[in-house]
């Protein structure tokens, strides 16, 4: 940050203050570039809401259960945060996803390179931790059989069984894949990288659709990934104004964001199906962005423990994502009531040991291999 950046008071929206040299006035408008600089505090902050919202899913299906008689008060907070928050989380933690690949391959656009590095980043942990997950799940709890396990280990069940235990690896790994064709698309030419932009997100739209509408089926099971595409897009296209710090003034900031809030509680009070809810979730996330980067240069920023918590969650937030699903698939298999507190809060603190193993462990393989 240079001199002339200095957090605002109270009443800048971003934030954040950029002082005119000429006329000495602030500037109070919202600079993209604070999301990058905020960046693993954002993916930590997605990570939590990635884990309540699991905890939330479970003890939702427990109370349609009639598992839960009289529910708490903070029970009720979990029942709102299943009903208003959700899974949102992952659209953050997409979004994010799709800047930081437009920051590395804009650096090094050798596309050898940059699928050798993404694989390597995330086959070495998925490999560490999916060998013995699926042959604990498919061999020893199942009693399932080799085929069944090597279907689940390169994903095939996700497209014929919807198993969803370690979807996003292979949804990221897709993403990884196409990132160099998008990244032609968006910024080969200025004049038409907003057209392939709008081009590209509807074409995903419409495809999805066709999947619902030709084999529902099908798409019941693919459309966690399906509709995620989207908002990687956007997070590529953002990329750019996030690298190049771009100024966008704060009225029509406010306007989106509360537009954005007001259109996430009316798909919630309508129940709209989850096909458009998907899509909506776009702007919600957008919105959360926002506010979420504020908060972290206004507030988290100064709590520095709070900081640090986040930072560090979200450093390790891609080993955690991986050691959070399948401790919690184990769990579920094991019937073992993950809504209970005390049993989730197992299953998080599991996570974290096993998180910190598992980084560490890619990490020597990593080095190993490229010594």
């Amino acid at each position: 940050m240079d001199m002339h950046r200095i957090v605002s008071s109270t009443t800048s929206f971003s934030g954040k203050v950029r002082q005119n040299k000429m006329t000495k006035q602030p500037d109070r408008r919202f600079h993209c570039g604070l999301i990058s600089e905020n960046r693993n505090v954002l993916f930590g902050i997605s990570m939590v809401m990635i884990i309540l919202f699991h905890f939330s899913e479970d003890y939702h299906t427990a109370v349609e259960a009639d598992k839960i008689g009289n529910i708490p008060f903070w029970g009720r907070l979990v029942m709102q945060y299943y009903r208003y928050v959700r899974s949102i989380g992952v659209e953050l933690f997409v979004f994010m996803a799709g800047m930081g690949q437009y920051y590395s391959y804009s650096r090094q656009p050798d596309i050898l390179n940059y699928y050798k590095r993404r694989a390597t980043r995330v086959l070495i942990p998925y490999a560490i931790l999916a060998v013995p997950f699926w042959f604990m799940k498919d061999a020893i709890l199942a009693k399932a059989g080799a085929a069944e396990y090597f279907k689940d280990l390169f994903f095939f069940t996700f497209f014929t069984d919807a198993e969803h235990a370690l979807w996003f690896i292979g949804f990221i790994l897709a993403m990884y894949l196409i990132l160099p064709v998008v990244y032609q698309l968006l910024y080969k030419d200025k004049k038409t990288g907003i057209l392939w932009f709008v081009a590209l997100i509807a074409g995903v739209i419409f495809a999805s659709e066709q999947i619902r509408l030709q084999d529902p089926e099908t798409y019941l099971g693919v459309e966690i990934a399906l509709t995620r595409i989207p908002i990687f897009i956007v997070g590529v296209y953002a990329g750019k104004w996030i690298k190049e710090d771009k100024k966008i003034s704060n009225l029509p900031l406010w306007v989106f964001t509360l537009l954005s809030l007001g259109l996430k509680i009316f798909i919630v009070k309508t129940e709209t199906g989850n096909y458009i809810a998907r899509y909506t979730d776009i702007f919600y996330a957008l919105a959360l962005i926002l506010i979420l980067t504020i908060l972290s240069q206004m507030i988290i920023r100064h709590i520095v423990g709070l900081k640090k918590v986040l930072t560090l969650i979200g450093a390790y937030s891609l080993e955690l994502y991986m050691t959070h699903v399948t401790v919690r698939g184990i769990f579920k298999n094991l019937k073992i009531s993950t809504w209970h507190v005390r049993c989730y809060v197992m299953v998080v603190l599991l996570a974290i040991l096993l998180s910190a193993g598992l980084k560490k462990s890619a990490e020597s393989v990593t080095e190993w291999q490229s010594s």
